[in-house]
């Protein structure tokens, strides 16, 4: 029984092992701060998107043919760096920046929305405090369209630089899934299209025996990735 016992748990170690190296984790100085790095990043982007959005629309109000008033661009940048900072602050305030947050998609943008929808009446606010004036309907339904624009494609272009980093083994938490269940499968799933938390799966366990050397694929349908 104890000779048994050993053979299983060495069987067992070595299955581990192996699975771990199908995931290497590379250990340079840019991996060992990764994590600040793309959080830094992240924050950066976010701001410089809220700002471009602006400057945009501040292009689309002060063509020489408008008949709308010019804004000194003093007060247009003092009001973009105002309005960037608050919603980065919502950002920061509703967790969009823990890696935990990616995990919950629906969630996520649920929240990006609330931050754009605060935003909007943040930019209300500022352009009368800085500019004297009071912005239209228009402006405003502009400035969401623009930011809500700016933000999916800044983020989505981050998520994929993410992706082609991880690849490469920079910023992994390797993970092992506890049961191959459809809550487990689940897990798998939204850590594949959660390139910001840095969770890469590398195998599930589980106590039932016959399932042992499958591979257990996130998608039934592309069958793209697996796990063993």
């Amino acid at each position: 029984m104890a000779s048994s016992a050993t053979r299983t748990a060495t069987t067992r170690e070595a299955l581990l092992e192996q699975v771990l190296a199908e995931a290497p984790i590379r250990s340079s100085w840019f991996a060992r701060y990764f994590a600040g790095v793309s959080l830094a990043t992240q924050v950066a982007l976010d701001f410089l998107s809220v700002v471009a959005a602006l400057v945009v629309l501040n292009a689309l109000y002060n063509r020489p043919d408008a008949s709308q008033l010019r804004y000194p661009l003093n007060l247009v940048l003092l009001t973009a760096v105002f309005v960037s900072g608050s919603f980065v602050f919502l950002l920061e305030r509703y967790g969009l920046y823990l890696p935990s947050s990616s995990l919950l998609q629906i969630r996520e943008t649920e929240r990006i929305l609330r931050s754009m929808l605060w935003s909007t009446v943040t930019l209300a606010v500022s352009t009368y405090v800085f500019l004297s004036v009071m912005p239209s309907v228009s402006m405003l339904v502009l400035w969401a369209v623009l930011l809500f624009g700016v933000v999916v494609v800044q983020r989505t272009a981050y998520y994929s630089v993410l992706r082609y980093l991880h690849a490469r083994g920079y910023g992994l938490d390797r993970v092992l899934i506890y049961g191959c269940t459809p809550e487990g499968i689940d897990v798998f799933r939204k850590m594949v299209q959660s390139p910001r938390a840095g969770l890469v799966p590398v195998g599930i366990v589980d106590k039932n025996p016959a399932l042992r050397g499958q591979r257990i694929y996130e998608n039934s349908y592309t069958r793209r990735l697996s796990l063993p």
